[in-house]
C-alpha cells in the first residue's frame, strides 16, 4: 500500500475513477452486440422520421414542441438525433453511447460524494454499487431510457454545482446550478424533487441546517421555541431555492399542457385514489426487496388494479413506518441514515402512479436509477461507521463489500444479456411473470412477425393478448398491422378502428396504418382525417403526406394536392418524391411546361439513379390524368431503370409493366408481370411506394 499512499490526490481520483469505468464495462460492454427492441425504441429512434434524419433545425423544433410517449424530453430526443447523425441506425453504437452516459453518471456520483464528504473510499463504494446494481440494467440497456441516463447526468451535475455555490455563493454559480436542473428536466421531468434533496443535503453533509432529531444539537433546540428557531433557520434556505421551484413549476405546466393537448392524459381511465395509494405502498416494498435481493427483474410489472395484494400492501406500509421511525431516531447520531432514506422515498414520489400517465404498470426498475443512491449512501456509511478504526472490522467490511459487488456485477451481467433483442427480453418477462400477460404476449406476437415472418404464430399470440385485455389499444393495433401486411384489409380496418376507440387515437403508427388501410380500399374521404392526424403528430413523416396527396390526385383535387406538396418543398426544395408529384399535378392540370420543368429538376437533383427513377415513375403513373405525352417519357424512365437494375429486380419489372399498361400495351405488360411473378415475392409491388419516395 506504500505506493498508494505516495500518490497525489489527483492521481488517486483518476485511478479510482478508472476502476469504476472498468467495473461498468465488465458488466455492460456486451451491449455493443445488442439490437433495438420493438418496445418504445421504434417510437424514439428507428421508426421516428424526425430522429432518423439526424440533427436538423426541423427536428429540433419538433423536439421542443411535442411530447414523446407521455414525456416532455427534448434533450433526450436531440441525443438520439445526434446518434443517428453519427452512426445511422447501428444499434450497437447507440447502446455504447448509453453505456458512456452510465459511466459518466458513475464518475459524477463518485466526485459529488467525495466533494461533499471528503470520504473517498465510501464515495467509491457507493458509486460502484450504482454502477453494477441489477436494478439499473434497464436504464442502461434500453435505448428508449436514454432520457433516464441524461436526466440523472444533469441531476448529479446540478448537485455538484449546488455544492460549489454553497461554499462560495455567487450569481453565476447559481445560474449554472439552475441551468443543469433545467437540462435534467428537459431530458425527463423526473427530478422535480431535486430542490428538496438539496435541503436534505443542507442537513447532512453540508450542515447548514440544524435539526433537533438528527444532529445531536443542544437541548435548547428541543425545548419550547426550539422548533421556531429551527424554522427560522430553514426559511432562508427555502427562499434561496424558490427560483428552482418556480423553474420546476413552469416545466411541469408545459409538460402537462403538451400532454393534455396531445390527449395522452385520460382522466376517465384513472384508477381510484385508494388503489393508487395502495399501489404506491406496494411499489415501495418491491423496490426495497429488490434493492437487497435483485432477482425476478422484468421490463414490465403489470398493475394489479382492483386485485391488489392487500397483505403485501399492509406489510409494505408497516415496513415504511418502522423504517422511517428508526432512521429518525438513529439519525440523532447518524444523520446520513435519514438523508439517504428520504432521498429514496422522495425522489420516487413522481413515479409512484399517484398521477396516472402512460402505461398501466405497478412499478419499474428504471425509476430506481437515481433514487437508490440514497440507500447506497445510508448502507455504505452505516457499515463504515460500524467498522470505525478497528482493523479487524475494516477487513470484514471490505471483504463483504467485494463479495457484494461481485455478486451484484454477476447478476447484472446475466440480466443485461436478456436485453440483447426483443424476443429474449419478452420471453424473460413471460418467465418472470409466471402467467400470461397482455403486454408481453402482444409484443411477442409482433416480434414473431418481424423476427420470423411467422404470420399464423404472430396472429395466435395477438389473439391471446387481446383476450387477456380487450381494452388495450396497442394489441388491437398490432393485430391490425399484421392483417394489413397480410392483405386482409376489412379485417385490418376493424382492428385498427377498435384500437383508435380504445385510446390509440394519439399514436402515429396506428393512425398511419388505419389511413393506409382505408386508402388501399379506395376510401379516400375516410382516410383523410387519420392521415392528417398522423401528419400532425409527426410533421416530418413522409408517409401521411404521400397518401394524402395520392388520394387527392386520384379524386382529381390537384389544387389541394399542390398545397401539401408545397409545404414539403418549402422545407426541402429537393425532395424527390414531392417534385415528382408536383410534376404529375402540373401535367394533370394542363401545365405541360411546368410539369416538364419539375421533372427535369427531379432528374437533375438525385433522379438519375435507378431507384430514384422508379420514384418518379410511380408518382406520374399514380396520377390518373397524366397526359399521354408525359406517359411516354415515364415508360422510357422505367425502361432505363429496369435495364440498370437487371432482369432480377421485381420492383423494376412491376413498374415497367404498369407503364406499358398505361401506354396501351397490355400484351407487353402481361409478359413483364409473368416474369415478375417468378421472382421473389418479398419485393414491393408496383402499386407500392419506392423506398426513396
Amino acid at each position: 500500500m506504500g505506493w498508494w499512499l505516495g500518490l497525489g490526490e489527483r492521481s488517486k481520483r483518476l485511478l479510482m475513477a478508472l476502476a469504476l469505468v472498468l467495473l461498468a464495462a465488465a458488466v455492460f460492454s456486451q451491449v455493443a452486440g445488442f439490437k433495438f427492441i420493438n418496445y418504445d425504441d421504434q417510437a424514439y429512434v428507428f421508426e421516428n422520421p424526425m430522429v432518423r434524419q439526424g440533427l436538423t433545425w426541423q427536428g429540433a423544433r419538433w423536439a421542443f414542441g411535442s411530447t414523446m410517449m407521455h414525456f416532455y424530453a427534448p434533450i433526450a430526443s436531440l441525443s438520439h438525433m445526434v446518434d443517428c447523425q453519427l452512426f445511422g441506425l447501428n444499434p450497437g453504437a447507440h447502446h455504447l453511447v448509453s453505456l458512456g452516459f452510465h459511466m459518466a453518471n458513475t464518475i459524477l456520483l463518485f466526485a459529488l460524494l467525495w466533494v461533499l464528504t471528503a470520504a473517498p473510499w465510501r464515495a467509491w463504494f457507493v458509486a460502484a454499487l450504482f454502477a453494477v446494481h441489477p436494478m439499473h440494467v434497464e436504464a442502461v440497456t434500453w435505448i428508449a431510457e436514454r432520457k433516464e441516463l441524461l436526466s440523472t447526468l444533469f441531476g448529479f451535475a446540478a448537485l455538484l454545482a449546488y455544492v460549489r455555490y454553497v461554499r462560495r455563493p455567487s450569481l453565476p454559480r447559481y445560474v449554472l446550478m439552475a441551468g443543469f436542473l433545467l437540462l435534467s428536466l428537459l431530458c425527463k421531468p423526473m427530478l422535480v424533487t431535486l430542490p428538496c434533496l438539496m435541503l436534505l443535503l443542507d442537513i447532512w453533509p453540508l450542515r447548514r441546517l440544524p435539526w433537533p432529531p438528527l444532529g445531536g444539537k443542544p437541548a435548547s433546540e428541543t425545548e419550547p421555541g426550539g422548533w421556531r428557531r429551527w424554522l427560522a433557520s430553514l426559511w432562508p434556505l427555502v427562499r434561496e431555492k424558490v427560483p428552482l421551484f418556480v423553474l420546476i413549476a413552469v416545466v411541469s405546466l408545459v409538460t402537462y399542457w403538451l400532454n393534455a393537448s396531445a390527449g395522452t392524459i385520460n382522466l376517465s381511465s384513472v384508477l381510484p385514489l385508494h388503489i393508487r395509494l395502495a399501489n404506491a405502498l406496494y411499489a415501495y416494498g418491491q423496490y426495497l426487496s429488490k434493492f437487497l435481493v435483485p432477482v425476478g427483474l422484468s421490463l414490465f410489472y403489470p398493475h394489479p388494479g382492483s386485485h391488489m395484494p392487500w397483505g403485501m400492501v399492509a406489510a409494505s406500509g408497516l415496513l415504511l413506518l418502522l423504517m422511517t421511525a428508526a432512521v429518525i431516531r438513529l439519525g440523532q447520531r447518524r444523520p446520513y441514515l435519514a438523508v439517504g432514506w428520504f432521498w429514496f422515498l422522495g425522489t420516487l414520489v413522481p413515479v409512484l402512479g399517484l398521477i396516472q400517465v402512460g402505461s398501466l404498470q405497478s412499478y419499474a426498475d428504471r425509476y430506481t436509477y437515481f433514487a437508490f443512491t440514497g440507500l447506497f449512501v445510508a448502507l455504505v456509511w452505516t457499515v463504515a461507521d460500524w467498522a470505525g478504526e478497528r482493523a479487524r472490522r475494516r477487513e470484514v467490511a471490505a471483504a463483504c463489500g467485494v463479495v457484494i459487488l461481485a455478486a451484484m456485477a454477476f447478476q447484472a451481467h446475466a440480466y443485461a444479456s436478456k436485453w440483447r433483442d426483443t424476443e429474449s427480453i419478452f420471453l424473460h418477462a413471460r418467465e418472470v411473470a409466471g402467467k400470461p400477460n397482455f403486454l408481453i404476449e402482444g409484443q411477442l406476437g409482433l416480434n414473431r412477425y418481424w423476427g420470423h415472418g411467422d404470420i399464423p404464430g404472430a396472429k395466435a399470440l395477438m389473439k391471446n393478448a387481446i383476450s387477456l385485455n380487450p381494452g388495450s389499444w396497442s394489441n388491437w393495433a398490432g393485430m391490425g398491422f399484421i392483417l394489413l401486411q397480410e392483405g386482409k384489409l376489412p379485417e385490418a380496418e376493424a382492428c385498427l378502428r377498435q384500437s383508435v376507440i380504445n385510446g390509440g387515437d394519439k399514436d402515429y403508427t396506428t393512425l398511419m396504418n388505419l389511413g393506409k388501410c382505408l386508402f388501399s380500399q379506395g376510401k379516400y374521404e375516410e382516410a383523410d382525417p387519420f392521415l392528417l392526424a398522423a401528419q400532425e403528430l409527426s410533421p416530418g413523416a413522409e408517409g401521411p403526406r404521400r397518401y394524402l396527396v395520392d388520394g387527392l390526385m386520384r379524386r382529381g383535387r390537384y389544387a389541394e394536392a399542390e398545397v401539401f406538396i408545397g409545404r414539403v418543398l418549402a422545407l426541402n426544395p429537393m425532395n424527390l418524391g414531392s417534385l415528382a408529384q408536383r410534376a404529375a399535378c402540373e401535367a394533370a392540370m394542363g401545365r405541360g411546361g411546368e410539369a416538364e420543368e419539375m421533372l427535369q429538376r427531379a432528374l437533375q437533383h438525385g433522379g438519375d439513379t435507378p431507384r430514384a427513377q422508379l420514384t418518379l415513375v410511380y408518382a406520374l403513373l399514380e396520377c390518373p390524368d397524366t397526359p399521354k405525352a408525359l406517359l411516354a417519357q415515364v415508360e422510357t424512365l422505367a425502361d432505363q431503370a429496369s435495364a440498370r437494375l437487371g432482369p432480377g429486380d421485381k420492383e423494376a419489372l412491376d413498374y415497367l409493366a404498369w407503364a406499358k399498361e398505361r401506354n396501351g400495351k397490355p400484351e407487353e405488360a402481361a409478359r413483364l408481370r409473368d416474369r415478375a411473378r417468378l421472382l421473389s415475392s418479398d419485393m414491393p409491388t408496383a402499386k407500392g411506394h419506392s423506398d426513396l419516395f
